[in-house]
């Protein structure tokens, strides 16, 4: 079912949601190396934040990472760098979920997913010791800069 959904209402109006994620990430005090105050509950987290999200990235995909971070952040009140770890972790499962949804279906491009699997696992390596040793003070801009560079990505290149 998921692959005869059309995309064009989200092509639209994901730049929007991405564009309000780094403007909160850039000017939010909340965000930083401390764990600030729980403001739900870890199960309706489980259910409501991973079970949305996980749809979103299954489906379609651009700053799920950064959007999972912020879920984190915001609302378990988590620091940066523990966000981000728990967001490769959610990462992995709902991508995992994802390529077996695409294997059943017979949609994989196999050489271009292999390729993406081996970048992905060099980031992760190299990236989570950057984080281990920098915390938000690096986390934060690249996080801000992912985001810009994907509503660039998305409003300009995709109209040529």
């Amino acid at each position: 079912m998921i692959q005869h959904i059309q995309s064009e209402f989200l092509t639209k109006h994901i730049p929007w949601l991405i564009g309000a994620v780094a403007i909160y990430f850039l000017f939010s005090p909340r965000i930083g190396d401390l764990d600030k105050k729980q403001r739900i509950h870890i199960g309706v987290f489980a259910i409501l934040i991973t079970t949305t999200l996980g749809f979103y990235d299954g489906f379609f995909g651009p700053a799920s990472g950064s959007l999972f971070a912020l879920s984190f952040v915001s609302l378990l009140g988590y620091n940066l760098s523990k966000a981000t770890a728990y967001t490769r972790l959610l990462l992995l499962a709902t991508n995992s979920a994802s390529l077996i949804v695409f294997i059943w279906g017979g949609n994989v491009v196999w050489r271009v997913g292999l390729c993406m699997a081996v970048g992905q696992w060099v980031g992760a390596r190299y990236g989570s010791q950057a984080v281990m040793l920098k915390g938000s003070k690096l986390v934060k801009p690249m996080l801000v800069s992912v985001c810009f560079l994907l509503i660039f990505k998305m409003v300009i290149l995709n109209k040529t």
